[in-house]
């Protein structure tokens, strides 16, 4: 996905790399210790998101953002302003985070590899 911060066009890709930086922003020490603040994330139907839910997704923006842009220097905030004002890139941006979480689905042994 891309997204547009002052007129200039950015890949925003999430992975690894970009779990790697929640990590280090959050103080996490394991992937598996982000589940609770993803959990935080569970938007209320027809409720305006918190702060906090806010900030959450500021951070998760761009940690997509410096996993693709290694150089770019956002703040959370400065993503926040973006999403806010383009709620299409919010949706895009939970849906390409949702996809790139590994797939805890079991494979079928008589269909691996084929």
């Amino acid at each position: 996905m891309k997204i547009t911060i002052n007129k200039k066009s950015y890949n925003v890709k999430f992975g690894f790399g970009a779990l790697k930086i929640l990590c280090k922003k959050w103080n996490e020490k394991t992937i598996g210790g982000l589940d609770k603040h993803f959990k935080k994330l569970d938007f209320a139907k027809g409720k305006e998101p918190t702060l906090e839910q806010w900030d959450l997704i500021g951070d998760l923006a761009l940690s997509g953002l410096l996993y693709a842009n290694k150089d770019a220097s956002f703040t959370s905030d400065e993503m926040v302003d973006v999403l806010f004002a383009q709620p299409n890139k919010l949706t895009e941006l939970i849906e390409n985070f949702a996809a790139s979480l590994p797939n805890n689905e079991v494979a079928d042994p008589e269909n691996r590899g084929k």
